[in-house]
């Protein structure tokens, strides 16, 4: 299974970048190091586990993790954490080797209900103690040298020879913007790895009760048609009344506590937890009603969007995000960025543009929380990290082009596009097979997030929006865009029986991330045999296989590895019926007894 696997998958060993930055927009001290090795592997993505297909039970997997790893006496891979949706569960194992983390080794297993696992990816590491001299040092952040660690944990790190004793120190305070691990040798004197764990942009008896509140919806360009310029410019966020006149009145859902009304809710908290310090307004009436130059302004526009994308989620099935989130959108010392942090919240920057001004940046810091949610500590790898992005930049303009087309394409309408920042766009000709992820993992976030808007039009934005949802439960640390596609698909299969499987693979076909191999819809003559009726097939009806020399084996894959037939024949022929098959993508390898064997794509429409 793995060696046929191999077929249909091509690794590519693609450098990615060293540090764990997921912004809107890129910090400059990060992209200013060097790449580390550890971020330049993409994980390996299989979809057995020792013969094993059916799981019913965490300690089943546990047993054979065991098994498919070498030293099992001297390994042990306790749970992480577990994700169950209505379709999928998920588990994440953490590696240990003589006692001690590997670190970034987790294995990440993705199943259906029924326990049939159809992926799992790990790093290859190699169990052999290495001297710490094997690797390199960086420079020691000067940030950090005034600052002791909250925690501190002895791991093993991974060198390309082996495994070499460390330390890995994590800082954790809101109020000084950290959240931070660095990774040294084990005396403490030489630094290894460093990375930013933040994910940037760029009561007595309280009740629930709506509130109604004045917000853009979802920024002054869009709903009035302008781009940035003249009157339409942030000037200082003056109370211009071009924008002021782009305000609405919603209603959103609040607290009602002792008399006192709150910017609060079982999802959403606004908080004052990082400068420039403000106060979130409490009042005793319903009516938040704020211009553009108070602070209150921001504090509603941040509740209404994450209130309102919260229950869209919860409408199409998904508990994301479900304990409540912390919000300060006066955050970041008046940077002009935004950022989400596990553990802290989000936070949005005031330079420039304020950032909470912006539907698009209120939702994609929340599109970084929802996936920190769904694979919490995954967001490791340049390609993984540019997903991240992506993923965010997509549900932006998912969200923004339901309210408004106007200017989709531009994510950051207003908060971009303009003399602060260039923003970004979720448009783009450009093709995975000719792109390079060495330099920023900002580079390229149009690639996959103009792919899922190409399957957003295709097929409307609920199915578009609940398939990337599904397929958030799969991801995995360093994966690439080849295996968020096949995650992607796999979600479609999940949720929808895979009716939209051909057209999403076509548009990730086109965009050179998924280049499985190829039959069309008509007769084929290969090498040792032929295919006939790949056109009725793919209606329900009966494929015909003409073998050149007798005996041969026929298996057929999902678009996922799952087998889901096997024939063999010691005649010249074999008949597949699609009766059987439902809606999808299949991959027929046929092994002769001569020797000969064809790999061959199947469409069941």
């Amino acid at each position: 299974m793995q060696a046929f696997f191999k077929l249909l998958l091509p690794f590519w060993a693609l450098a990615v970048g060293s540090w764990n930055l997921s912004a809107q927009k890129a910090i400059s001290y990060a992209e200013e190091n060097p790449i580390h090795p550890i971020d330049q592997q993409i994980a390996e993505r299989q979809t057995q586990l020792n013969g094993n297909k059916n799981f019913q039970s965490i300690q089943e997997l546990q047993s054979a993790l065991l098994q498919v790893f070498a030293n099992p006496t001297e390994q042990d891979f306790p749970l992480s954490y577990e994700r169950t949706t209505s379709v999928s569960q998920h588990f994440a194992f953490e590696r240990f080797w003589k006692n001690r983390r590997i670190y970034r080794a987790e294995i990440k297993c993705n199943l259906n209900l029924q326990g049939e696992l159809w992926s799992w990816y790990h790093l290859p590491v190699v169990l052999n103690e290495v001297d710490p001299q094997a690797l390199t040092g960086i420079q020691w952040p000067s940030m950090l040298a005034q600052v002791l660690p909250s925690t501190v944990e002895a791991i093993w790190f991974p060198a390309s020879s082996g495994l070499v004793k460390a330390q890995r120190y994590f800082y954790k305070n809101p109020a000084a913007h950290l959240n931070h691990e660095l990774i040294v040798s084990e005396d403490g004197q030489t630094a290894f790895y460093f990375q930013d764990l933040h994910a940037y942009h760029h009561l007595v008896n309280p009740t629930d009760t709506t509130i109604q509140v004045t917000v853009f919806n979802p920024d002054p360009l869009t709903t009035a048609g302008q781009v940035y310029g003249g009157l339409f410019t942030d000037q200082n966020d003056a109370d211009i009344g071009a924008l002021n006149n782009q305000r609405v009145t919603v209603s959103t859902r609040g607290t009602f506590d002792n008399g006192m009304f709150y910017l609060e809710n079982d999802f959403i908290k606004v908080e004052d937890f990082e400068m420039p310090s403000s106060t979130p307004p409490v009042q005793n009436n319903p009516n938040f009603s704020f211009t553009r130059a108070e602070q209150g302004f921001e504090y509603v526009n941040v509740l209404y969007h994450l209130t309102l994308y919260q229950y869209y989620m919860q409408g199409l099935g998904f508990n994301l995000v479900g304990q409540q989130l912390s919000v300060d959108p006066h955050a970041f010392f008046g940077q002009d960025n935004s950022y989400f942090s596990p553990g802290t919240g989000l936070g949005f920057g005031e330079g420039g543009v304020d950032d909470a001004e912006d539907a698009d940046v209120i939702i994609h810091e929340y599109g970084h929380a929802i996936s920190y949610s769904a694979s919490p500590g995954t967001n490791s790898g340049t390609e993984r990290r540019t997903l991240d992005e992506a993923l965010s930049d997509y549900l932006a303009a998912s969200y923004s082009h339901h309210l408004n087309p106007f200017n989709w394409e531009r994510v950051y309408s207003w908060d971009g596009h303009n003399v602060f920042w260039p923003g970004r766009m979720v448009t783009t000709n450009k093709n995975y097979q000719n792109v390079s992820f060495f330099s920023s993992i900002y580079e390229h976030t149009d690639l996959w997030a103009g792919s899922l808007m190409e399957i957003y039009f295709n097929e409307g934005r609920p199915v578009a929006d609940r398939v990337l949802l599904q397929s958030l439960y799969g991801q995995a640390s360093n994966m690439s865009f080849e295996h968020a596609a096949l995650e992607y698909l796999q979600a479609d299969t999940l949720l929808f029986w895979a009716q939209h499987a051909m057209d999403m693979y076509t548009v990730f076909f086109n965009r050179g991330i998924l280049n499985i191999p190829d039959i069309g819809h008509t007769e084929q003559e290969l090498s040792g045999m032929k295919v006939l009726n790949s056109q009725g097939f793919s209606q329900g009806g009966v494929l015909e296989v003409v073998l050149a020399n007798p005996g041969a084996e026929l298996t057929i894959y999902n678009a996922t590895g799952q087998l889901c037939k096997r024939m063999t024949t010691e005649g010249n022929r074999l008949q597949l019926s699609a009766e059987s098959l439902k809606s999808g993508i299949y991959f027929m390898y046929v092994q002769c007894h001569d020797g000969s064997r064809e790999l061959i794509r199947l469409i069941r429409h």
